[in-house]
């Protein structure tokens, strides 16, 4: 019988059961999540706890192991014309497999939660893309197209697994000409892309076909959201043919190609902020540079009446100077009449 690791603790490890009894064996340098066949002559001599109490003798025997094991901790989900979501603890191991849509729905029958549960999620997307590819989802003239989003609390954290799985399905798909693409999103994506009955890879890829059209009114967002990722990925390209027929660059090192940039929620604000911290910079220099203009404007009109009240104090003096000389001469000439006047009296006598 097949059996859980949930739990380590030096010798002993705490497993559980296909029909949810937990058992404690010895560890065999187990790890937590692996799967292991257990014989039935073994399995009868364990202690088996009936589920009801599994929690409460767990948290005895083992601590938190189980609870964290089984608490949902990220999400991924898969996107080729199957649209699946998978919700993953935190040693990233698949708790929950889900059909988002009808194609979806089939492929996960398919596989089954008994083939996929407890599986590292790299190796579980390997085996759905299989299944999708025996499907026959890749075959046809458009190029192949598959589309992986993750969403956890810890944004970084998602980041990665992104670009590992994003990783490990580019080695999982037989073909060549298929495209991978994967995204990191944030809750909020998830929650929007839930409404829509959509994953938030498929309205990613939805929303980067509208703002890749010359008219982005014209693109019917619920129609696209129903179609295969291939036909999405195909008409993204066909309009940036188009635009880049439309626009030539005046550069002709402008002609080469550039990376698409990743569009989600997260990025898009992280790019919104960076613009407004650059507007507000600018704007302070802006204001810096008037400000300093303004001061320099009342320094040199401040010099200025300076230099002219030192200008005006020289000519101020020279007119005094004038005036008391202009006195000076008057009373020497009104002296000199008086001399002459009393001189004349005298020879008339």
């Amino acid at each position: 019988m097949k059996a859980v690791i949930v739990e380590i603790k030096g010798r002993s490890a705490a497993v559980l059961y296909d029909d949810g009894q937990i058992a404690e064996v010895r560890n065999q340098n187990y790890t937590i999540g692996q799967v292991i066949e257990i014989k039935e002559f073994i399995k009868r001599k364990r202690r088996f706890i009936p589920i009801a109490a599994a929690a409460a003798v767990l948290m005895l025997m083992f601590s938190t192991g189980a609870y964290a094991y089984y608490t949902p901790y990220s999400y991924v989900s898969l996107d080729v014309n199957p649209s699946i979501e998978y919700s993953l603890n935190r040693f990233d191991r698949v708790l929950k497999v889900t059909g988002v849509n009808d194609d979806g729905k089939e492929i996960v029958k398919e596989l089954s939660l008994e083939r996929l549960g407890n599986k590292k999620i790299d190796e579980a997307i390997a085996l759905t893309i299989k299944q999708i590819e025996e499907e026959g989802f890749f075959e046809g003239n458009l190029e192949g197209g598959i589309v992986i989003s993750t969403s956890a609390k810890d944004l970084k954290r998602s980041e990665r697994l992104a670009a590992d799985l994003q990783e490990n399905a580019e080695k999982a798909v037989a073909k060549e000409n298929v495209e991978v693409e994967a995204y990191a999103v944030g809750l909020e994506r998830v929650l929007k892309a839930h409404e829509l009955g959509v994953t938030p890879g498929k309205l990613n890829l939805v929303e980067k076909l509208r703002d890749s059209a010359e008219d982005s009114d014209m693109v019917d967002m619920e129609e696209w959201l129903d179609k295969p990722v291939k036909e999405i990925m195909y008409e993204i390209k066909m309009n940036r043919e188009k635009n880049k027929l439309d626009s030539p660059p005046d550069d002709p090192s402008e002609s080469k190609a550039k990376p698409e940039p990743r569009v989600d929620a997260d990025m898009e604000k992280e790019k919104n902020e960076e613009k407004n911290v650059e507007k507000n910079k600018e704007k302070n220099v802006e204001k810096n540079v008037e400000k300093n203009k303004e001061k320099n404007e009342e320094k040199n009109k401040e010099k200025n009446e300076e230099d002219n009240n030192q200008k005006g104090k020289p000519e101020n003096l020279n007119k005094h100077d004038d005036e008391n000389q202009g006195e000076d001469e008057l009373k020497a000439q009104k002296e000199k009449d008086s001399d002459k006047k009393n001189q004349t009296s005298k020879g008339s006598n």
